[in-house]
């Protein structure tokens, strides 16, 4: 092979696990289980490589982001408010006109300057009041250009970004009030507000209780006559290698045999999944057993056995 493919397709190449059996090449969508293409795997395969081209950086901080957003001790339509706001998913009239659904896109407040989601919730001359009555200025934060760079500064910051986050709510539910000609509060009432409706959220639900550890999985004896084959996968990305385990035991949780293998390349957690999955069963009649019952760790696993080994594509042979 290093003949005719450079070493990176190579090296790609050996890690692709055989079968043990006659199998005839197929082409499989690997972004799903059953191999075949949907709108939604292309997608999400369109945004991982959207996400492989930029920084690491970048990708760690936004993740951390995201984090603190779904964490906020805020209701949860403020939440996806302020993810959405960040995405520029919000129809302010600049991003209406950008889809070509307006002609005008001048902030419906000031009729100064284009309503972007940081100029509808943060930059407007027409907010100075409603920031100035909280604990943040919008002039003495300079230099953001867009709504998730402030937010995260506030979140580094500043402390309560909970009540950051409903102002921001309720500016934009009196601006959609007022586009629809419809009573509501005056700009004076809108960080009192905030403070009463985020004080009578956190009366209702207090802080979460960290999440207890989940108790250890034990083992079950298997029923009358049958034996249970228990078997796990483990992998060495230092050595490049992949390791499998198999224990045989009975009613009584005698052990009658045990199997312990490694073998080259380090195969991703659901090939060696299926691998150990195998070997167990090829070792289970190895050693005379007629009726038994398989057990592994990988629900993936389990659920493809169960249905006869056809609901993971990539695994399909191995299996």
């Amino acid at each position: 092979m290093a003949g005719l493919f450079v070493p990176k397709e190579v090296e790609l190449i050996k890690k692709i696990p055989l079968s043990k059996h006659p199998t005839e090449d197929r082409l499989y969508w690997p972004w799903t289980q059953n191999g075949q293409y949907s709108c939604k795997s292309g997608y999400r395969f369109l945004k991982m490589e959207e996400e492989e081209v930029r920084p690491v950086e970048a990708q760690n901080g936004e993740k951390d982001l995201w984090r603190s957003i779904w964490g906020l001790r805020v209701p949860n339509k403020v939440k996806n408010f302020l993810w959405r706001v960040c995405h520029e998913a919000i129809p302010t009239k600049s991003n209406l006109k950008r889809r070509h659904i307006l002609v005008d896109s001048q902030c419906e407040r000031c009729r100064k300057e284009d309503e972007t989601p940081l100029h509808a919730l943060w930059s407007c001359s027409e907010l100075k009041l409603v920031w100035a009555l909280s604990q943040w200025n919008s002039r003495q934060i300079t230099g953001v250009t867009n709504f998730k760079e402030l937010l995260s500064w506030i979140l580094n910051n500043q402390g309560n970004p909970e009540l950051f986050g409903m102002i921001t709510w309720g500016i934009w539910n009196q601006r959609n009030q007022v586009y629809n000609h419809k009573p509501c509060c005056t700009s004076d009432q809108l960080v009192s507000q905030a403070k009463e409706r985020l004080d009578e959220f956190l009366a209702v639900f207090p802080r979460v209780p960290a999440v207890e550890p989940k108790p250890q999985a034990v083992w079950k004896p298997p029923d009358g006559r049958l034996v249970k084959i228990n078997f796990d996968g483990a992998i060495f990305k230092a050595e490049n290698r992949s390791g499998i385990g198999v224990v045989i035991r009975d009613n009584t949780g005698a052990i009658l045999a045990s199997l312990a293998q490694s073998f080259s390349p380090a195969l991703t957690p659901v090939e060696i999944e299926a691998v150990a999955a195998a070997r167990a069963l090829e070792f289970g009649l190895e050693t005379g057993t007629v009726e038994a019952i398989p057990e592994g760790d990988s629900e993936l696993i389990m659920n493809s056995l169960r249905s006869g080994g056809g609901t993971i594509a990539s695994v399909q042979p191995l299996v």
